[in-house]
């Protein structure tokens, strides 16, 4: 049985978290992103979630036989889908918790997030035949269930905020024709599963014509979104629609998509990377544009999503100095901000 919640827990806090990082995979760059978003002061670090989101599920979900089979890249349904035996919880997580606790940071940070791909976005990757699974109601759903025993093991970890990526789920409803009832139904069957942490969704891309489906999610207790990348996403909600329904707005106010030939000229060092940061001046004038049409106290901070991406544009060394540096201008807005309407924690 969950837990009452509701968001008091993060309320006129002003917090702050992100998203992805443009890093290979390996051992060295984990710390050093783990490290940077410590000394930078960021309340809710992420897991180092470096590998493909929907791969980083489907492979333990394979190897333990719930009825998926990856062969060549590609996903396929092979059988009935069932739960995990055993908990899928994120050789990732388990490093980023020791590695906080032995550096001593527990009591500097709020907690630990981490995301979980959820049940439209895996269904879009999954195979039937040559038919994606998200065409199929009844896959969508058993992989809802099997995503809320994921969740479960993952909220037993004592991270602070779990939140279910569905990167697709507004492409689902307007392509794919799911009903918005039934995307309600699996949804809440997923947040089912959280009774400890702070649970979240994040919807990339345009979410005005879904907002009402998410502010429904009464077991949702803060909305994720691009807001720079879609700046009409802030007419999505008003403050009386997130008192009503006591959410909160997980508000990215750094854009992470960029300009090609701008990144083309950083590549070929035409221009300086700088270029394409955001000053901390433009990061604090969207954050009190937000602060006006939905409450300070409504507010977590973060960036757009997908600074993974970058690397596949220009050198990942170069992608992360711009990725760090918008951060550096968001937590500069932020704690600047923090002062200006007296939310400094004592």
């Amino acid at each position: 049985m969950a837990q009452q919640r509701n968001s008091t827990d993060l309320h006129a806090k002003l917090k702050t978290t992100i998203d992805s990082f443009p890093l290979d995979n390996t051992q060295a760059n984990m710390e050093q992103i783990l490290d940077d978003q410590l000394s930078l002061g960021i309340d809710f670090p992420i897991v180092p979630q470096l590998e493909d989101m929907s791969m980083m599920f489907l492979k333990p979900l394979a190897e333990q036989n719930c009825g998926i089979e990856i062969k060549n890249g590609i996903t396929q349904v092979i059988g009935e889908l069932i739960p995990p035996r055993e908990p899928i919880v994120l050789p990732e997580l388990i490093w980023t918790k020791s590695y906080i606790e032995n550096a001593g940071f527990q009591a500097k940070i709020d907690g630990i997030k981490v995301y979980v791909t959820g049940p439209f976005t895996l269904a879009y990757f999954i195979k039937i035949a040559d038919m994606p699974a998200l065409l199929m109601p009844d896959i969508v759903e058993r992989l809802a269930h099997i995503i809320k025993k994921i969740v479960h093991d993952i909220d037993k970890e004592g991270v602070a905020i779990i939140t279910i990526y569905e990167h697709i789920l507004n492409f689902a409803i307007a392509q794919f024709s799911i009903e918005e009832d039934f995307a309600l139904k699996c949804l809440d069957i997923v947040f089912k599963g959280i009774s400890k942490a702070i649970p979240s969704i994040h919807v990339c891309d345009e979410i005005f014509s879904i907002s009402r489906l998410l502010l429904q999610l009464d077991n949702v207790l803060y909305l994720d979104h691009d807001f720079v990348n879609n700046p009409d996403n802030l007419k999505a909600y008003t403050k009386q629609d997130l008192e009503r329904y006591d959410k909160m707005i997980g508000y990215g106010c750094l854009a992470s998509v960029f300009d090609p030939f701008l990144l083309e000229d950083i590549r070929r060092e035409k221009v300086p990377w700088q270029r394409a940061v955001e000053t901390e001046k433009d990061v604090r004038s969207r954050i009190l544009k937000a602060s006006n049409r939905y409450g300070i106290e409504k507010l977590i901070i973060d960036p757009d999503c997908a600074f993974g991406n970058l690397k596949f544009a220009i050198p990942s060394e170069i992608a992360y100095n711009i990725t760090l540096a918008k951060l550096k201008n968001m937590m500069g807005a932020v704690k600047d901000l923090r002062k200006e309407f007296r939310l400094e924690v004592p």
